[in-house]
C-alpha cells in the first residue's frame, strides 16, 4: 500500500532515492566546498529496506551533528581571539581598567564554555551554561550602560563574537536533536517484531528541530517514517 509521505507537508514532495556510501568521506569532501552534500552520493536505487535507510540515516544525522556542530565552534574560538585582542588594546589605549572585574567575568565564562567543549564535545551542556551565561553578562553590562545614558567603553562581547555564541548555543540544539532521532532510527533498524513507538507529534517536532535541508536525508526520512512499520499509532 502507498503511503503518502510522512515529511510532505514540512518540505514539499520528494523525489528518487540515491545510495549513501563512504559517508565519511564525502561529508569530509563537502566541507571543503567541493561539491554540495546531495552530490556526494553514487546515483544507484537501493533496494527497499526500511531498516537498512534507518540506519543509513542514522549514521549520517550523527556525521553532520558533529561536523556542523564543530564548525561553529572553530569559528567561535578564532573570534574569541580575536575579541581578547580588542579587549587587551582597549585596556592600553583607554580606561577600560575600571572595568577589569566585568572584563574578567566575562572572559572567563568564554574560557569555561571552549574547556567545557574540548573536554566534553561539541554538544556538551555545561559549555551551553556558559555561553549562556557570558550573554547574560554582555546584555546586563549593556542595559546599565544605556540606561546611564553612558557612552562609555565597556567590557562587551564584539558582534561577530555575540552573533557565533548564539550560533554555538542553536546548533547545540540541532545536533542533540539529529542524535535524539538517531538514536530512535537504531532502535527501529535492530529490532524486527517490536519497534519503539512515538506519537506522529514527536516525528514532526523532532525532524523541524534537526534543521534538515539536505535533499537525500529528507527522501529517505520519508520513506522510512511512511512505512507501516514504524508509523507509530497517535493513540499510543
Amino acid at each position: 500500500m502507498a503511503a503518502a509521505p510522512f515529511c510532505a507537508s514540512m518540505w514539499g514532495t520528494t523525489g528518487g532515492l540515491t545510495c549513501f556510501s563512504n559517508l565519511e568521506d564525502h561529508l569530509t569532501s563537502s566541507q571543503c566546498g567541493k561539491t554540495s552534500f546531495d552530490d556526494e552520493f553514487d546515483e544507484t536505487e537501493v533496494s527497499g529496506c526500511i531498516d537498512l535507510k534507518a540506519t543509513l540515516v542514522a549514521h549520517t544525522l550523527r556525521l553532520l551533528s558533529e561536523r556542523d556542530s564543530r564548525r561553529v565552534w572553530e569559528r567561535f574560538t578564532a573570534e574569541f581571539e580575536k575579541q581578547k585582542a580588542s579587549w587587551s588594546r582597549s585596556c592600553r589605549e583607554s580606561n577600560l581598567l575600571r572595568h577589569e572585574g566585568e572584563m574578567a567575568s566575562l572572559k572567563s565564562k568564554l574560557e569555561v564554555a571552549l574547556a567545557m567543549y574540548s573536554a566534553n564535545g561539541v554538544h556538551d551542556h555545561k559549555a551551553a551554561l556558559a555561553l549562556e551565561a557570558a550573554l547574560q553578562t554582555h546584555d546586563s553590562v549593556e542595559r546599565v550602560r544605556v540606561s546611564a545614558g553612558k557612552n562609555d567603553t565597556v567590557p562587551k562581547l564584539n558582534p561577530t563574537m555575540k552573533l557565533l555564541a548564539v550560533e554555538v548555543l542553536s546548533q547545540i540544539q540541532v545536533g542533540r536533536a539529529r542524535i535524539e532521532l538517531a538514536d530512535y532510527l537504531d532502535m527501529c533498524s535492530q529490532f524486527d517484531n517490536i519497534k519503539p513507538r512515538r506519537p506522529r507529534s514527536w516525528f514532526v517536532s523532532i525532524v523541524k528541530a534537526c534543521d534538515l535541508s539536505h535533499g537525500v536525508l529528507k527522501e529517505y526520512l520519508n520513506e522510512v517514517f511512511a512505512a507501516e512499520a514504524m508509523l507509530p499509532d497517535c493513540n499510543h
